[in-house]
C-alpha cells in the first residue's frame, strides 16, 4: 500500500511542477476596518442561524471565490465565514511557484516526512492564484462573521494572534502608542466574542478562554476567571475537563479567598445565562 502512495504522491508532484502557473486576479478592495476595533457592536446572544462548519471547498478556492464573495457583499455570515477561514489556511501557502519549489526543497533537506512534504504541496495547490492582498483580509472576515454572531468565526478569531491580526489587518506599522491601543482593543474584543459564545455552550471558545486566563492575560481577574471556566467547562464537558485537573490544581495552590469567591459568582452567571 505505501508504494501505492509513494507512487501517487510523485506522479502529482510532477504534475504540479510541470503546471504552468495561474494568472492571479486583481483582489477586491478590502475592507475598511481598522477602526472597526474601537466601535464594535457586539451582539448579547448569536442570531438563529445555522454555521457552516465544513468550510473547505471540494475544488481550488480560486474557482469559488466568485460565489463566496458574492455572498460576502449579500452579508451573508456563512459565506463571510467561509471565505475568511478559507483565506486563513491559504495565509500560510507560497504566494509563487517559485516560493512553493524553495519550500518543497528546503523540505528535503531537513528530510521532513512525507505528510508534510504532502500537506504542503496539497496546501499550495488548493490556494494557487490567491494573491498575498486577497489572503491577509481572513482577519477582517473573521472578525465580520464573528461580530455577527457566527460561534466558529469567533473560536477561530480566539486563535489569532494580536501581532497576527494586526499585520493581516494592516495596523502593524502603526506608532508605538497606536499600536498598543489597537493590540489591548483586540485582545478585549477577542476576550468578549470568547466570552459571548462560551455562554452559548461552545466548548471550543471556553477552552481558549481557560488558555488566555490560565496564561494569566486577563489582568488582576486572570485567576478567578480561569477557575470559573474550567467550572463552567465541568458542566458542559466533564470528559473533556478530566484533562484539566492538574491546571485547576495548579490555579487553586495559588488562589486567594477572594479569587474562590469571585470565581463562584462567575461561573454562577455563566450557567445562569445558558
Amino acid at each position: 500500500m505505501r508504494y501505492v502512495f509513494a507512487s501517487i504522491l510523485i506522479f502529482s508532484l510532477v504534475i504540479g511542477w510541470l503546471w504552468p502557473s495561474q494568472s492571479e486576479q486583481d483582489p477586491p478592495a478590502p475592507l475598511t476596518s481598522k477602526q472597526r476595533l474601537a466601535h464594535a457592536a457586539l451582539p448579547s446572544s448569536a442570531p438563529s442561524i445555522k454555521p457552516v462548519t465544513d468550510w473547505r471547498l471540494s475544488h481550488p478556492l480560486q474557482l469559488g471565490l466568485s460565489k463566496l464573495e458574492a455572498g460576502v457583499q449579500q452579508q451573508d455570515i456563512n459565506a463571510t465565514y467561509q471565505l475568511g477561514r478559507n483565506l486563513s489556511w491559504c495565509f500560510y501557502s507560497a504566494d509563487s511557484d517559485e516560493a512553493h519549489q524553495q519550500k518543497l526543497d528546503e523540505l528535503r533537506r531537513t528530510g521532513d516526512s512525507s505528510s508534510s512534504f504532502a500537506n504542503n504541496y496539497d496546501r499550495y495547490e488548493y490556494c494557487r492564484g490567491i494573491s498575498r492582498e486577497q489572503k491577509n483580509r481572513f482577519a477582517s472576515l473573521l472578525m465580520d462573521a464573528a461580530q455577527a454572531g457566527h460561534p466558529q468565526a469567533a473560536v477561530e478569531i480566539g486563535k489569532v494572534s494580536a501581532k497576527l491580526y494586526l499585520q493581516a489587518t494592516g495596523q502593524d506599522n502603526l506608532e508605538r502608542d497606536a499600536y498598543v491601543k489597537a493590540r489591548q482593543d483586540y485582545l478585549t474584543l477577542r476576550q468578549q466574542l470568547l466570552e459571548n459564545t462560551a455562554h452559548q455552550g461552545n466548548v471550543d471558545a471556553l477552552q481558549l478562554l481557560v488558555r488566555d486566563a490560565a496564561g494569566q492575560r486577563m489582568g488582576n481577574q486572570s485567576t478567578a476567571k480561569a477557575l470559573a471556566y474550567l467550572k463552567m467547562l465541568q458542566q458542559l464537558d466533564p470528559d473533556l475537563s478530566n484533562q484539566y485537573q492538574w491546571q485547576e490544581r495548579r490555579l487553586q495552590n495559588t488562589a486567594t479567598a477572594d479569587d474562590i469567591e469571585l470565581a463562584e459568582q462567575l461561573s454562577q452567571s455563566m450557567l445562569n445565562q445558558r
